[in-house]
């Protein structure tokens, strides 16, 4: 019987909260149960642009309220770089989001925390399915 190929996923989670990441990680555990998955996971937006740049991720997902530098400002920053512009992005927040981020041009998806698992995954086919 033939192996199964898997793909590896490299994911970059980025939230001050550590009980969120590890949310984060057992919702892309489940939306990614067929590939192998690597995550890199920073709690700051200054480290999530540096480990971007160091090794581009597949996929981020990034909460918004962070104390130094937040997931819209990460997320902005990232539109006017080449080679961060095009990354799949989920941006998270317990609240809204007061700008609109439509006009970066990215592969961009917000969400509204918490969110149940049903429309995460469906979230992360939606980036997976533009890039």
């Amino acid at each position: 019987m033939p192996r199964k190929e898997y793909q590896k996923t490299h994911i970059l989670l980025a939230d001050d909260d550590r009980q969120i990441c590890r949310l984060f990680m057992s919702l892309c555990e489940e939306a990614f149960r067929d590939d192998t998955i690597h995550f890199t996971t920073v709690h700051d937006g200054r480290p999530a642009l540096s480990k971007m740049r160091e090794s581009r991720p597949d996929l981020v997902v990034i909460g918004n309220q962070m104390p130094k530098l937040d997931g819209v400002e990460v997320v902005r920053t990232m539109a006017q770089e080449e080679g961060l512009n095009s990354i799949p992005t989920l941006l998270t927040s317990g609240a809204g989001i007061a700008e609109d981020l439509t006009d970066l041009g990215m592969n961009l998806k917000f969400l509204l925390q918490p969110m149940g698992i049903k429309v995460f995954e469906a979230a992360v086919q939606e980036l997976r399915s533009r890039s």
